[in-house]
């Protein structure tokens, strides 16, 4: 008979293999799915689409409100070498409000212009996904074997939880290429996964020498 903390060890690992399964398929679609629609987008013709034209909006809002402050006067951005530009202008207005204008003016911006970006947006996706499938098989194994385990501290589980700690590695790194130092939690978590790796072997290391005395 087993006690009855493994059975819940073991019923906490089945429901995390079902669930990194669950995962696992979504990241896989996810993965597929950007990389189809990545390449669709890159065959789609430069010319399928073409803007040009002018587009006006006005933003208004009470000179004393404490939830909307209207800045940017006089600000101006173009893109696609002049070809769209977007600029704004603070302008003063009646019953004690304040206003942006808003003028967009594109002079034949094609469908190319934009395609690009959003094609390596959505690889860049991708590779996200990929990395974060690694660390969800290696869950998952690791969730195998404590559903399987007879005690936490058997070999297969420490070698698991290992293995999983090392690979948040590479989605640590990615995440902290794109967010900075923001990305702190991830480090702190894969650090926490490796000391209790270390805190499992000391205690299977016990384990070992008191069923050795007795």
């Amino acid at each position: 008979m087993k006690n009855d903390n493994i059975k819940k060890i073991n019923t906490i690992g089945k429901i995390a293999r079902i669930l990194a399964i669950i995962f696992q398929i979504a990241s896989i679609v996810g993965f597929v799915s950007c990389i189809v629609a990545g390449c669709i987008l890159m065959a789609v013709p430069d010319d399928s689409l073409k803007l040009n034209g002018t587009a006006n909006a006005i933003l208004s809002a009470d000179k004393d409100s404490k939830y909307v402050r209207l800045d940017g006067e006089n600000d101006s951005v173009s893109f696609f070498n002049g070809r769209l530009k977007i600029s704004s202008e603070k302008i003063e207005t009646d019953d004690d409000e304040e206003a942006l204008t808003y003028n967009i003016e594109s002079n034949d911006v094609t469908f190319g212009d934009v395609k690009l970006i959003f094609a390596l947006a959505l690889f860049a996706a991708a590779v996200f996904l990929i990395i974060t499938i690694i660390p969800l098989i290696f869950g998952g194994k690791l969730a195998k074997s404590l559903e399987k385990c007879n005690s936490p501290f058997e070999e297969n589980v420490l070698k698991s939880m290992g293995n999983f700690g090392k690979s948040l590695i590479p989605l640590a790194i990615l995440k902290f290429i794109i967010f900075g130092i923001i990305n702190l939690g991830t480090v702190l978590m894969i650090c926490i996964v490796l000391m209790f790796v270390y805190i499992f072997k000391y205690g299977a290391q016990l384990q070992k020498e008191s069923d050795e005395l007795l």
